[in-house]
């Protein structure tokens, strides 16, 4: 089936709770959104999201590879200069431009600290709900999440990559962190042979696409920004570059003010780790349906830009906020994203200081 997205009259009205206003504003805030969508910018797009021939994957992973590397790895002191290099930014605008610009002055300001609630942390439950169907590389503990439009699943969306043709040629999953950033993995937008990809559509909410299509549209961009190390630090391998591997797409509307964003956490030494909520598309179940993924998630004794989880996603999952939500509250912060895996395993890029101050300033 051919699945159009066209220009939409959203009169919707959500009906799942008292909607939040933002925190202050700023990467670490969060906005649960409005319950009348009526003034939720149109989607004035008109896109074809069927799969096509070449659709992109997840980054593989050797395991072996994996375990040598961290056994052989030893932080080394890097000077500001060479952050200044690693966390420059690499922007490709929707007109083709590419603009390369050094970390600005403001990377370097300490990182303010998050106001986070006590408490366990916990996993999500909301509108996730039980789905038995055959997967391959999908955890067996996956839920299939049948309603997009509630919080915070509507903050979620698939980000369709196309070609200079227009046809589809690949998917990942983001998440609304600002009123027009979303978070996504640096891969998802660039191809260290073929280098970047020409276009993308952000369909927020999406559970079910063939049957019931997106509930709030598809929404355009005006750029997209990955860090200068994604590029500069590949020497052929996946591990050189999962700890760059993150990227904001800016939209050219303010979406979030309506459908609401996710607050970011920085991790620090004091967050031992988390049980990681994953909500994204995998690619071996229907397209554009959204499942949850839970996994627990270890900082200690790992890479301290990523880590191996040991439960598996597909492609299709990457760039999918890995959040936590604390017990008792419905406080959720976004730690890491999905960027690699294989059949065993799969690996998070860490949201610690460093990409913590790459993306506020970055934040729109």
């Amino acid at each position: 089936m051919r699945t159009r997205i066209q220009s939409l009259s959203l009169s919707i009205l959500i009906a799942s709770g008292a909607a939040t206003g933002a925190m202050a504003q700023g990467l670490g805030s969060e906005n649960r959104g409005v319950d009348d969508l009526s003034e939720l910018p149109r989607s004035v797009l008109d896109v074809d999201l069927t799969p096509g021939e070449n659709m992109r994957g997840l980054p593989q992973v050797d395991a072996a590879e994996v375990q040598s590397y961290l056994e052989g790895y030893a932080r080394s002191v890097v000077s500001e200069e060479e952050q200044r290099k690693l966390f420059g930014t690499v922007t490709r605008s929707r007109n083709g431009t590419v603009t390369e610009s050094p970390a600005a002055e403001a990377f370097f300001a300490p990182a303010p600290a998050l106001d986070m609630p006590k408490g366990d942390f916990g996993p999500d439950d909301g509108a996730a709900v039980e789905d038995f169907a055959p997967r391959s590389t999908t955890p067996q503990t996956a839920k299939r999440i049948t309603d997009g439009k509630p919080w915070p699943y509507r903050a979620v969306g698939l980000i369709a990559m196309f070609d200079e043709a227009q046809n589809l040629m690949g998917h990942c999953s983001g998440a609304l962190i600002g009123p027009r950033t979303v978070l996504t993995a640096a891969h998802c937008f660039y191809n260290h042979e073929t280098g970047w990809v020409p276009d993308v559509r952000f369909v927020p909410g999406v559970t079910d696409l063939e049957r019931e299509g997106p509930p709030f549209g598809a929404y355009g961009w005006e750029n997209m920004t990955i860090a200068n190390a994604y590029i500069t630090e590949y020497d052929g391998t996946v591990l050189s570059t999962v700890a760059y591997d993150i990227a904001i797409l800016h939209l050219d509307q303010d979406i979030g003010q309506q459908l609401g964003w996710l607050r970011v956490s920085m991790v620090d030494g004091s967050i031992p780790g988390f049980p990681s909520n994953l909500v994204g598309y995998p690619g071996d179940m229907p397209f554009g349906t959204m499942w949850w993924m839970g996994c627990p998630v270890e900082f200690q004794g790992q890479h301290p830009k990523w880590s191996v989880r040991m439960c598996t996603t597909a492609g299709g999952t990457s760039g999918g906020p890995m959040y936590t939500k604390y017990q008792n509250s419905e406080d959720r912060f976004i730690m890491s994203i999905n960027v690699a895996g294989n059949d065993q395993a799969s690996i998070g890029l860490t949201i610690d200081e460093e990409h913590f101050r790459w993306l506020s300033n970055l934040w729109k």
